[in-house]
């Protein structure tokens, strides 16, 4: 009694193992805290360590002109022909590095999507930054100014395109609750190279004037060793990648283009919903506000404020180190706290905001308001900078179809670059103009109080700094507000939140029907040929019918597993 006949058993459908199995892939999926999790597999981490050093020594020789301007500004003018070292000048070495870059950034990803792919990529645009800087190097010994320009151009080729390399390499082996994570780990590991590029760089040059004919030039040669060291880390990065592609084989079938789609185009980035459009820009203004603020901000300390408060060279440039060194730390704790939490738009709100107050500090010390320790201004900053940080490019990843991912840090790193290529030259007119029109008298400035007309060469800089740091939080506040209208909010959902949404929609399929192809599921339909062979590609991919979402809900996590468990037989009320 209780017990099926076998003429029973006979009669029964039989369900194939194959459609079983795809069945329980497919819940696995969907449903990952209701079945068994794999092991910890060391293997990605292991392949991240090797990410971080990417970037390494990009990072490190970026900075070099903000770390030793001061050394720079002696060496050109004491040492060379090329005579008056200005803070044009200085500035100029920055913006030939990210011009190219506000449209190679861009193709860097296009080419990584559509041509080389994440290794060979990565290999180019490392090998890039190793040359640009061996260039500069070479302008530094031989005392040729066009040539450091040179340099610094051939660097920034690489130097941007790696970053996005950078990322899409990460986005490759993370998702769901370790991506934030892991790219706050990258980021955080990044800015040690620029962090100890602010104390090495200024102690290989020296503060003696008489030997800055040897001390620069060693300087510069050590930071081309840093890129030799990315460049190697590089090699062994893409050669993990490949030996353990099986192990990511599903991400990878994923972003190549199958016979139903077309293959990545530039002109899909119109695909890209509008909060993404306004998180870039966002980034732009905020990276502005810290990495514009780098390059002046030594003067700053040097020569603002009160007299007994100054610090030299050197020590400003420790000072200018902070930022980062707090990065190390915050960038990967706020990723969890994000990835966990969500809310990565109130994160990128309130960043924005703290980095408005911090730029309020110093110019409240430069006129001599108040005075806030610098110490405690850069700790401010570096914390505000690993918060926006570590909220504003992960969130990416969710708004922008896998396919499209390296396209869209492409264009998130352009914009960014299109603000670092006109920002620096903008600030370094300004203090070209006001301090040669509001020149000190002669003497050591740093021995007496300025009066405000010549500090205005760092206050109106430091203004605009907080003009773009109050721009990025305006544009957050618009995103918080678009994001539920636009991106069935998305952007501040946490891993758990995102989970229960629709998958994105793929901006390269091509329909006529309305039945979306994703969602399409055996039993849905009473008849196959429902199931349209060709697609046309959607005016608007975010724009779902009702009739869409409605099997989209449909598809959930118990849903999935109630139509594996009824195939096996098992009650409807079991697992519930």
């Amino acid at each position: 009694m209780g017990k099926k006949t076998s003429d029973t058993i006979q009669n029964e459908e039989k369900i194939p193992f194959n459609e079983i199995d795809d069945e329980l892939d497919n819940w696995r999926e969907q449903s990952p805290k209701l079945c068994t999790q794999l092991p910890f597999d060391i293997y990605p981490w292991i392949i991240l360590g090797c990410i971080c050093f990417l970037t390494f020594g990009s990072y490190w020789v970026y900075d070099t002109p903000g770390a030793i301007q001061t050394q720079l500004t002696g060496y050109f003018d004491n040492f060379t022909s090329f005579g008056n070292y200005t803070n044009f000048d200085n500035s100029l070495l920055y913006s030939v590095y990210s011009v190219p870059n506000v449209i190679l950034a861009f193709f860097g990803g296009y080419i990584v999507d559509r041509f080389t792919g994440v290794r060979v990529g990565s290999l180019l645009f490392c090998g890039l930054v190793f040359i640009g800087q061996f260039i500069f190097s070479l302008g530094i010994q031989f005392e040729y100014y066009w040539v450091c320009v040179f340099g610094r151009f051939v660097f920034g080729l690489g130097g941007e395109s790696l970053t996005v390399s950078q990322s899409t390499f990460t986005a490759r082996w993370f998702d769901g609750s370790l991506l934030a994570l892991a790219f706050g780990i990258t980021v955080s590991f990044s800015r040690i190279g620029s962090s100890i590029n602010f104390i090495v760089t200024p102690t290989l040059a020296g503060n003696d004037g008489n030997d800055y004919g040897t001390t620069v030039p060693r300087a510069v040669w050590f930071g081309t060793l840093m890129t030799v060291v990315s460049l190697a880390a590089t090699l062994i990065a893409g050669g993990l990648d490949y030996f353990g592609r099986a192990k990511i084989a599903k991400k990878i079938n994923a972003q190549k283009s199958s016979a139903d789609a077309q293959k990545p185009s530039i002109f899909h980035v119109k695909y890209f919903p509008l909060p993404a459009w306004i998180n870039m820009l966002c980034c732009m203004f905020f990276y502005i506000a810290v990495l514009v603020f780098y390059q002046v901000a030594s003067g700053i300390i040097q020569f603002t404020g009160d007299p007994k408060h100054r610090k030299n060279a050197k020590v400003a440039s420790y000072y200018i180190s902070i930022p980062n060194i707090v990065a190390i730390f915050a960038s990967p704790l706020f990723g969890f706290i994000i990835d966990r939490y969500g809310k990565a738009l109130y994160y990128i709100l309130v960043a924005s905001l703290a980095l408005t107050l911090g730029h309020v500090g110093f110019f409240g010390n430069s006129v001599q308001w108040w005075y806030i320790p610098p110490a405690i201004l850069m700790v401010w900053i570096g914390i505000s900078y690993s918060m926006g940080a570590a909220a504003m490019w992960p969130i990416l990843a969710n708004v922008v179809h896998t396919k499209l991912l390296a396209t869209g840090y492409g264009t998130m790193t352009s914009l960014q670059n299109f603000g670092l290529a006109i920002f620096p030259l903008f600030t370094g007119l300004l203090q070209t103009y006001f301090a040669k029109t509001y020149p000190p008298p002669a003497g050591d400035p740093q021995e007496r109080i300025l009066t405000f007309d010549e500090t205005l060469q760092w206050n109106v800089t430091t203004i605009v700094f907080i003009g773009c740091a109050f721009i990025a939080a305006g544009l957050a506040i618009l995103n918080i507000i678009l994001d539920k209208a636009k991106t069935e909010g998305r952007l501040n959902a946490s891993k758990s939140q995102r989970d229960l949404l629709p998958p994105l929609p793929d901006p390269l399929l091509r329909k006529k029907s309305k039945i979306d192809p994703e969602i399409y599921n055996e039993g849905e339909y009473e008849e196959e040929d429902d199931m349209d062979d060709e697609y046309y590609k959607p005016a608007d991919p975010w724009a779902f019918e009702e009739v869409e979402v409605s099997r989209r809900l449909n598809r959930t996590p118990h849903n999935v597993r109630m139509n594996y468990l009824s195939r096996l037989g098992i009650g409807p009320n079991i697992g519930r």
